[in-house]
């Protein structure tokens, strides 16, 4: 194959996906197998690659096979993309009719056959290459025609032609014309096209009407000749029928051609240039040999100027004598000659040899008057005929196995060693296909794959046993080549196989002596590979344990710290006012834990991505100052920062980098009670890619003892580990430390002295980042200054207290809220009233966001009493699902936005501005 082809695997079971994928990066090396559990992500992988085969499974969750089917052969670019479904239940009638009217092109039922997997993918591959030629030969041949009707010199129009009810022809349309038409005529297309000729010519002859109408009415065509009053030129016409009653017309203004001498002239010059500009060497010589003309493509081959050969005689040219006497005599009888092999000296003293065909040139009377002779260099062709034959005489006394085949698999030549083995002459294998000796089965399912990747471009070798009519049963070594000619085509196929069965043999007992200790090694991999896997599940369950957990608690956290929120705004003494304020504290305490617990599962199941922006580091460093301000003057304790040469913008994700740094200096406040807390960054590399930097945060506190350091950076593990502890913490901002450090390219460490301190470090890659102007921060409270008033939502929400708290913020602003309980209420809501924005909460009873958000994007028209079409209307997402691919999720469904539960009211403010008032 000259290019890689890509072959789509779909399906929801792991385990039969990478089955699949096992058996068919085996059969088909040269493919490109891509895999993919998810639907949806296998339809973007259709929409951005190329795709020659597609397998599905038809039972998958969501979006099955056939829809999956029925959304490729949807789009007018894959619709070609051969689709086989797989089933593990027989196909019913029912669902092979679903599956071939969504474009299915085969149904296979599990289990299986390995071999019949390969086999209906090569053949579905075979398809898609047939059909992919075809539309790619349909769309040059459409290009050709519509070049040729642009670009041919001669005027062209299509017509249909008018009859009246008698059947007589009264009047033609012109349907189409080419450039050269308006050339000729000097009318545009935009003047003809759509109008009839007497529409555009009153008094148009009716007779030349009666001819078109003959040529459709008895489909033959006329050519003819006619002189066009209105142009003033002499026009040569060809008229066809077309089908139907259309015709067309090309015709070729003949005016000048009608001036004899002019024409005469013309043709001399055409032969003048024609003579002079041909890539063939051409001489023209007199009755006695001496040269009238050589053109430059002559001149050239041979070295010469042309004074240096007109008027000099032939055989001065020549190495062997005898031209004039012997040869030209013959030629002059004759009338034409053929000179197969002729030495001819070139100027700078080499030979060539020259291949001459000619005819002489005679009077009216008969007379000789001049040969003509076409000159042919083939000198490298007799060389590269001669080397062959030198390389026949080492093949024939090789004792390897050698053929050369043509690209149909057909035998060229073998040498007598390959006709031996099988009992046969060389003579036998000429003109004949591999199929006739080795039998049809052997060619299909070994020979003809390895073929095929050898035209392609590939040198093929492998080893196999094959059983010879005159040798027996022989291990052989084989090669396959491609035969490529000198303009760099391939031609064809060149075999070299040896025998090599007694290295076999001695191999094999070689084997016998490993095999014992082959079975040891794979017992003991395969228990260890036992453990991996109740490892790996391990793991899987806890991080799954761990998202779900998250989302759990987050929910009544959304409704403990909005009612929170909504406690401070009443009317409170100062020790509620007090006790609120702890509350917020704890629950925002508790909210980081949860968090931290999320990072760690986010991590864990590989979900965690990093982002790139410009931000300058100073700013950052400065805002976590600011941040701990509190926290130091507190204790009395200094924080300093130091960040050396390293450049004022970087490029890459601050927010992680945040984090580290957050969970370095929360620590080091935590144990330090006198003193400083150092803020350092140190450059370490850099390269093309930007710069690895040294993050250091050095305290002057307690210190760790250095047997404990081994553990701080896994996970629920502190140096601390009693429930009486000082301290407190989780045990997880280190260890997502580390995990986010190796994300950024780098790695952490720790180095500590009991009563002295500790200097925590990370190391992170960024590239160099573009100094930008800060975006504008407005804070929450500047969001409630906003006027609301006017703004209506439906806030859609299945939890009774969220719905409280959601309601009761929003009033706080201003802001009327209709609530819907789940989806299907809040259709119903949309369908009867107008909103500015809705709220959609996204796991719901009934009826969820994702697909209340798709119906209302689908529905058509506008919202009851405006100019607001459903497909515009604002669609914020409000969840407790924080991963990215819930993001992605609420997106694709059509939401225009993400609130993640607890609600930030100042985000929830910011976020409504933005949508419903145009504040971006």
């Amino acid at each position: 194959m000259n290019t890689t082809e890509n072959l789509l695997l779909v399906d929801d079971n792991p385990d039969d996906l990478m089955a699949m994928q096992k058996i068919l990066n085996e059969a088909l090396p040269d493919v490109e197998i891509v895999a993919y559990l998810r639907p949806e992500n296998a339809m973007h992988f259709v929409r951005t690659a190329d795709v020659s085969v597609a397998i599905i499974d038809m039972q998958m969750q969501g979006i099955n096979g056939i829809e999956l089917c029925q959304m490729i052969k949807a789009r007018k670019e894959s619709r070609h993309i051969p689709v086989i479904l797989v089933t593990s239940q027989a196909a019913s009638p029912r669902s092979k009719a679903e599956s071939l009217d969504a474009g299915a092109h085969e149904i296979l039922s599990r289990p299986i056959d390995d071999r019949e997997l390969v086999a209906h993918v090569k053949a579905a591959m075979r398809s898609s290459q047939t059909e992919t030629s075809l539309r790619k030969k349909a769309e040059r041949m459409r290009q050709n025609y519509q070049l040729l009707f642009e670009k041919m010199l001669s005027g062209f129009s299509m017509h249909e032609m008018i009859f009246n009810d008698d059947g007589k022809p009264v009047d033609y349309r012109f349907l189409a014309v080419n450039p050269a038409f308006e050339d000729i005529t000097a009318l545009r297309a935009a003047e003809v096209v759509g109008k009839t000729i007497l529409e555009i010519f009153p008094d148009f002859d009716q007779r030349r009407i009666d001819r078109y109408g003959e040529v459709v009415v008895t489909g033959k065509s006329a050519r003819f000749e006619d002189y066009s009053k209105v142009l003033g030129r002499h026009l040569e016409i060809v008229a066809f029928a077309t089908g139907g009653n259309r015709f067309a017309t090309s015709f070729t203004d003949i005016t000048e051609r009608k001036s004899a001498a002019l024409a005469l002239q013309e043709s001399e010059e055409r032969y003048r240039e024609l003579f002079m500009k041909a890539p063939i060497a051409y001489q023209s010589l007199n009755i006695d040999g001496e040269f009238l003309e050589a053109n430059p493509a002559w001149l050239e081959m041979l070295g010469y100027a042309r004074d240096e050969v007109i008027g000099h005689d032939f055989q001065e040219f020549l190495l062997e004598d005898g031209f004039v006497d012997e040869t030209l005599p013959r030629f002059k009888q004759a009338g034409e000659i053929e000179l197969p092999g002729v030495l001819m000296r070139c100027k700078d003293g080499t030979v060539k040899i020259i291949h001459i065909d000619g005819k002489i040139a005679k009077t009216e009377q008969g007379e000789f008057q001049r040969t003509h002779c076409i000159l042919t260099d083939i000198t490298e062709r007799m060389r590269a005929e001669e080397e062959l034959r030198r390389y026949e005489n080492i093949v024939s006394n090789s004792n390897d196995l050698i053929a050369l085949l043509d690209k149909d698999f057909t035998f060229l030549t073998v040498n007598d060693v390959y006709a031996q083995a099988f009992g046969k002459n060389r003579e036998e294998f000429t003109g004949s296909q591999v199929s006739e000796h080795v039998g049809k089965r052997l060619f299909s399912s070994v020979l003809k794959p390895n073929y095929e990747r050898c035209l392609g471009g590939e040198d093929v070798n492998y080893q196999e046993w094959f059983d010879f009519p005159a040798l027996g049963r022989c291990y052989m070594d084989i090669t396959y080549s491609p035969h490529i000619d000198k303009d760099g085509e391939t031609q064809g196929i060149v075999i070299v196989a040896r025998n090599i069965t007694a290295l076999k043999l001695a191999e094999e007992e070689l084997q016998k002596h490993r095999d014992h200790l082959e079975n040891l090694v794979q017992e003991r991999t395969a228990q260890l590979t036992e453990a991996q896997h109740h490892a790996e599940a391990a793991n899987m369950a806890k991080s799954a344990f761990l998202a779900n957990m998250s989302h759990e608690i987050r929910t009544p956290m959304n409704a403990i710290i909005g009612l929170t929120h909504l406690m401070q705004d009443a009317d409170t003494s100062p020790e509620q006012v007090e006790h609120l304020a702890k509350i917020i504290n704890a629950a925002e305490h508790l909210l980081s834990i949860i968090n931290d617990i999320l990072d760690v599962s986010k991590i864990e199941a590989g979900k965690l991505a990093l982002e790139e922006v410009d931000f300058n580091l100073l700013s950052t460093l400065e805002n976590m100052r600011s941040m701990f301000k509190d926290q130091c003057d507190a204790k009395q304790l200094d924080m300093e920062i130091d960040v050396g040469e390293v450049p004022d913008w970087l490029y890459g994700d601050a927010t992680r980098l945040r984090q580290c740094l957050l969970n370095y200096v929360g620590n080091a406040l935590k144990f330090t009670q006198h003193g400083t807390v150092t803020i350092r960054v140190r450059q370490v590399g850099q390269d093309e890619a930007g710069y690895m930097l040294r993050f250091e945060v050095q305290d002057t506190g307690i210190g760790i003892p250095a047997d404990k350091h081994a553990g701080l950076f896994k996970a629920f593990e502190q140096a601390d580990v009693s429930t009486t502890r000082e301290y407190g913490g989780s045990g997880l901002g280190l260890a997502i430390t580390q995990h986010l450090a190796q994300l950024m390219g780098g790695e952490v460490g720790v180095e500590s002295e009991v009563g002295v301190g500790s200097t925590f470090w990370f190391t992170a890659r960024f590239g160099q980042g573009t100094n930008i102007r800060a975006k504008d921060t407005s804070n929450a409270a500047q969001h409630e200054d906003v006027d609301y008033s006017g703004v209506r939502l439906l806030l859609v929400e299945d939890n009774v207290i969220n719905c409280e708290v959601a309601v009761a913020l929003l009033n706080r602003v201003g802001i009327a809220a209709d609530v819907a309980a789940d989806g299907r209420k809040a259709l119903s809501a949309v369908k009867n009233n107008t909103y500015d924005l809705i709220l959609m909460d996204v796991q719901m009873p009934e009826m969820d966001g994702l697909e209340a958000t798709r119906l209302i994007r689908s529905m058509k028209g506008t919202m009851a009493g405006s100019d607001v079409s459903y497909r515009e209307v604002p669609i914020l997402a409000m969840t407790a699902n924080v991963y990215e691919e819930d993001r992605l999720k609420c997106l694709q469904a059509g939401m225009n936005d993400f609130i993640a539960k607890p609600v930030d009211p100042a985000d929830l403010y910011r976020i409504i501005a933005k949508w419903s008032l145009g504040d971006n």
